[in-house]
């Protein structure tokens, strides 16, 4: 008499081969759940407590907790961080701030699609704080051009921080290029909706500028 355990039932970790949880001759606690081709379909993890239960209580919402970076649908008992709760800096690619493995701190913000939701950048200072205190209007700074638009260029001033240089304040021919280095000057600041307006320092006055 013998019955098949699928690979889904083995654990409630995700388990990528039937030999890296059990041997032959290791004893276990079935579920009777079903029959399949003639045979007896069992469960092993449903002996076993389901780590969803109760996870809410667990890991309340604004709660902080530790966790490790994992492959994607490696284990059962894990969260999401959307890339836009990775970093207080833009991230392009996940991968380019973490890797598996990395251990990290994350708040729990929530929970979609059966997954609870993360943020790492929430567990991290948020660089607009006090910024006013920073940078001050009319000081002037060095930053790198991180974007350019129609309507003028993103300078990043530090990791989380960019400002915006807008078309009206570029002379005529000016050669700008993502990636640059160049000083401005703060124009105005709104902390509330974390912009920052920029100007460029000129060495001297371009020809038709005004």
């Amino acid at each position: 008499m013998e019955g098949l355990v699928h690979i889904s039932e083995l654990s409630w970790d995700k388990v990528g081969r039937a030999e890296d949880a059990f041997k032959a001759g290791d004893k276990v606690k079935v579920k009777v759940i079903g029959k399949t081709n003639g045979k007896l379909a069992f469960s092993i993890r449903q002996t076993q407590e389901d780590p969803w239960d109760k996870i809410e209580d667990k890991y309340k919402k604004e709660s902080r907790v530790k966790g490790k970076i994992s492959e994607k649908e490696e284990v059962e008992l894990e969260g999401l961080v959307h890339i836009s709760e990775l970093s207080w800096d833009k991230v392009g690619r996940a991968e380019d701030a973490f890797k598996a493995g990395d251990e990290v701190k994350v708040k729990v913000i929530g929970k979609t699609n059966g997954k609870l939701a993360f943020s790492i950048r929430q567990t991290q200072v948020d660089p607009w704080d006090k910024i006013e205190d920073k940078y001050k209007k009319e000081s002037r700074v060095k930053g790198k051009i991180s974007k350019l638009t129609d309507f003028g260029v993103f300078v990043q001033l530090e990791p989380g921080i960019e400002g915006l240089v807008h078309l009206t304040k570029i002379p005529p021919g000016k050669s700008l290029a993502k990636g640059d280095s160049v000083n401005v000057y703060v124009e105005e600041i709104d902390p509330k909706e974390k912009r920052i307006s920029l100007g460029l320092v000129l060495t001297e006055k371009p020809v038709g500028y005004k």
